[in-house]
C-alpha cells in the first residue's frame, strides 16, 4: 500500500481568519508529521504571519507568489476595476500556476477555500496542476456558499463544471457547508464526485483554567472580525437591557478587526448608550489562543447567519471556557446544550437572559465547559482531523493506482 509522503496547499487569503488556525491545528496533528509539507500562498496573507508563529511542523515549506486576485483597494473606482478584472485575473493565475508547479510532483495537492461561490485563486490552480505530477487533487471547502453573480455566473458555472471532473474529492467540515454547494452551485453535478465531511479539530490544553468565583468583573470575549452578520451589535442591544447589578459585572473584549465604517458605527452604538467603559475593542491580537483565553470568563459566537464550525468556540471549549453560540449552519452538528449555551440568532432577548444567568448561575457554566472539553478531547480533537484526512487520502491514492 501507497503511503502519502508529499501534500502541496494552495492556500489564498487576505485577512487572519479561521483557515489558518485550520491549517496550523491540521498539519501539528501527529499524522502530518513524517509527511512533506509544501504551502503556495500569496504575499498578502496577513493570517500567514499567524500560522508561521504557532507551527512546529519542521516538514512545512512556504512558497509565496504574488496573487492577482487578492490586489484589493478602498478606493471604490479601483475596486471596481478590480473586480471586473475578475476573469482575466483568474485566466493569469492559471498560467501563474503552470509555471509554478511546473515539474513538481506531490501525492496530493489541497485547495483551500475559505468562500466558495466566487472567483478564486486555488480553483485556478486545482485546474492548472496536471494529473501527471499530482495523483489527488482535492478542494477543502469551509463556508457557505454564495449564488454565484450575475456578471460571472456563466464563467463560475464553467469553472466548477471543469473542476468536478478534475477533482479527486471534495471535502467539507460540515453537512451543513456541503448543502450551501449543493444548493447554490453545480459543483457537485458530476456523478463521481467524491464528496465527503471531515470535522475541524483543534488542539487540547492539559491545563484547565482555575476559575475564582469570587470575581467582581467576568471578562467576555467575541473572537472574530467585527462584521454585521457576526452579531456585535446584538450583544449591545442586549447589554443595554441589562439591569446595573448585571451591566457592571460584565466587561466585553472585542478581539478581531474590521471594516473602518463598521467599527465606528458599532463605537458610537456603544457609545450612545454611556457604555465605552463595558466594551474594549482590541482588534486583532498576534497572540496565541492560550494568552487570548487564559484570563476570559465567557465567550460568545453570536453570528446571524451562517457559521461553518464556531472554531472560536471549539478553542474556548477545548481550553475550558464557557461559551454561548447562536444556532445556525453547521452548529447543531458541532455542539449540544450539555456543555454550550445555544440560543436563537439574533435574538436580544436570549442574549440578555443568558447573561443575566451566567452571572447568577456561574458555577453550572464551568461545570459545563468542564463537560465540553472532554467532549473536545475525545471527539473533536486536532489528531482525529489529522487521522481522518490522511486515511481518506491513503484510500483514494491506492484505488487511483489500482485502477
Amino acid at each position: 500500500m501507497k503511503k502519502i509522503n508529499s501534500i502541496a496547499i494552495v492556500w489564498e487569503q487576505k485577512e487572519w481568519g479561521g483557515v489558518d488556525s485550520y491549517l496550523n491545528y491540521l498539519l501539528n496533528s501527529n499524522f502530518f508529521k513524517e509527511i512533506s509539507i509544501t504551502i503556495f500562498t500569496n504575499k498578502n496573507n496577513k493570517g500567514l504571519k499567524r500560522f508561521i508563529k504557532n507551527n512546529v511542523n519542521e516538514k512545512v515549506k512556504i512558497i509565496e507568489y504574488f496573487s492577482f486576485l487578492s490586489i484589493h483597494s478602498k478606493n471604490i473606482f479601483i475596486k471596481k476595476i478590480l473586480y471586473f478584472s475578475a476573469p482575466l485575473f483568474f485566466v493569469m493565475t492559471f498560467f501563474q500556476f503552470k509555471k509554478i508547479f511546473y515539474k513538481k510532483k506531490f501525492d496530493v495537492l489541497i485547495g483551500q477555500c475559505g468562500g466558495f461561490g466566487s472567483i478564486r485563486g486555488e480553483l485556478a490552480a486545482l485546474l492548472a496542476a496536471n494529473k501527471k505530477y499530482f495523483i489527488l487533487k482535492t478542494l477543502v471547502i469551509h463556508h457557505a456558499s454564495t449564488f454565484p453573480s450575475i456578471c460571472f455566473g456563466s464563467l463560475i458555472y464553467l469553472i466548477n463544471f471543469l473542476l468536478a471532473r478534475t477533482l479527486s474529492s471534495v471535502i467539507f467540515i460540515s453537512e451543513a457547508t456541503k448543502s450551501t454547494v449543493f444548493y447554490k452551485s453545480n459543483l457537485l453535478d458530476h456523478d463521481n464526485m467524491h464528496a465527503l465531511v471531515i470535522k475541524n479539530g483543534v488542539q487540547i490544553f492539559e491545563n484547565t483554567k482555575s476559575y475564582k468565583n469570587s470575581k467582581k468583573i467576568f471578562d467576555v470575549a467575541v473572537i472574530s472580525r467585527i462584521e454585521e452578520y457576526k452579531g456585535h451589535a446584538d450583544l449591545v442591544s442586549a447589554y443595554d437591557k441589562l439591569q446595573d447589578k448585571y451591566k457592571n459585572k460584565l466587561r466585553f473584549h472585542f478581539i478581531g478587526s474590521g471594516d473602518d465604517l463598521i467599527i465606528n458605527n458599532l463605537k458610537a452604538f456603544i457609545n450612545s448608550l454611556n457604555a465605552c467603559d463595558n466594551f474594549i475593542f482590541h482588534n486583532y491580537l498576534d497572540l496565541n489562543t492560550e494568552q487570548i483565553l487564559f484570563d476570559k470568563d465567557l465567550v460568545l459566537s453570536l453570528t446571524r447567519s451562517f457559521e461553518g464550525c464556531g472554531l472560536s468556540i471549539l478553542e474556548a471549549l477545548s481550553y475550558g471556557v464557557p461559551v454561548m453560540i447562536t444556532n445556525v449552519g453547521a452548529i447543531s452538528e458541532y455542539y449540544n446544550s450539555n456543555f454550550c449555551k445555544i440560543i436563537n440568532p439574533s435574538s436580544i432577548n436570549d442574549i440578555t437572559k443568558e447573561l443575566m444567568d451566567f452571572v447568577d448561575n456561574n458555577e453550572n457554566w464551568i461545570i459545563k465547559a468542564k463537560a465540553g472539553k472532554d467532549y473536545v478531547r475525545n471527539t473533536l480533537n486536532q489528531d482525529i482531523m489529522g487521522n481522518n484526512y490522511l486515511m481518506h487520502f491513503t484510500q483514494k491514492i491506492n484505488f487511483s493506482l489500482n485502477n
